[in-house]
């Protein structure tokens, strides 16, 4: 971003500082409305998926899960939490994956810019206009 900032014209510095602060600061919104996104679809997914897993009833039933059946709603609770907290510790871990790939990428990307002394106007060739 310096670098970036250096390359300006004097007269417009202070502009490209605003616009760069701006653009930071909206895309680290966004992209912290996406990450919030995806942890919440995978939470949702994967509670679904763990769910449909556990039978209510027959000859396949879980004896434990039986007797916390008999207990009534409390007695469900305890699994209920322990299911809760694997899914978020999944959806979480995830999210984080997905945030190392976007910035393995960033810094791949960061590689790639151009290096050396920005050019300045005694290095420019003149432009005729018109």
């Amino acid at each position: 971003m310096t670098g970036g900032i250096s390359a300006l014209p004097p007269s417009i510095v202070s502009a490209g500082s605003a616009f760069n602060t701006l653009t930071q600061r909206v895309t680290a919104a966004l992209g912290l409305a996406a990450l919030t996104s995806l942890a919440t679809a995978q939470q949702a997914q994967l509670m679904a998926d763990r769910s449909a897993l556990l039978a209510g009833g027959g000859p396949d039933t879980d004896p434990r899960i039986l007797t916390m059946e008999k207990r009534g709603p409390s007695g469900l609770i305890p699994l209920w939490q322990q299911l809760q907290i694997e899914v978020q510790a999944q959806a979480y871990s995830n999210v984080f994956l997905i945030a190392g790939i976007c910035t393995l990428a960033g810094v791949l990307l960061a590689f790639v810019l151009r290096n050396g002394r920005p050019k300045t106007a005694e290095d420019a060739e003149p432009v005729e206009i018109g």
